[in-house]
Order: structure tokens, then sequence, then C-alpha cells
């Protein structure tokens, strides 16, 4: 992941320069927003899933919590998925 840095002809510049490309104005938005769809509330509800699943001791209450987790995560992925398919409607 970092191998750009040990690449003797890789220039940080461009990184910059690139910053207001179509391009990257483009990706940053479609962080911006995916990253949107990430409130607190849902950050907590899945760390709150982790760590039921890392306390719990026995396997049908970790396999409860993982159908449990997997269903809100789905629930995650809708939603990112509306906002996918809305943004080809701008």
């Amino acid at each position: 992941m970092i191998n750009f840095i040990s690449d003797k002809n890789f220039n940080p510049k461009s990184i910059i320069l690139n910053w207001e490309e179509p391009a990257s104005v483009l990706k940053k938005s479609f962080y911006k927003q995916t990253n949107s769809i990430w409130t607190k509330d849902r950050f907590d509800i899945l760390f709150g899933y982790i760590n039921e699943i890392s306390n719990s001791t026995s396997d049908e209450s970790v396999g409860c919590l993982i159908f449990s987790l997997s269903s809100f995560m789905n629930w995650i992925d809708l939603l990112v998925i509306k906002l996918i398919n809305d943004l080809h409607l701008l």
C-alpha cells in the first residue's frame, strides 16, 4: 500500500497537481457522500456488535450476533447502493 513511497520516480506534487481535476473532484464528492452513511449512531451500533461478539461466552450467542450484524450490514449496503444509483441521476 505504501509502495509508492519507495518508488524513486514518484513525485508527491502529482497528488496536489491532480487535486482539482474533474476525476479527483468526483472521487472526493463520492467519498464524502458514502462517508455520510456512517453516522456516529451507526458506528456505535457496529462497535457494540463487535464488543458483544468479543465478549460472548457461547457459540450460540456468537452465531445469533453475527447473523444480526450481517443483517445490519446488509441494510448499510442497501443505503450505499441507493446512494450510488442516485448519483447517476445527477
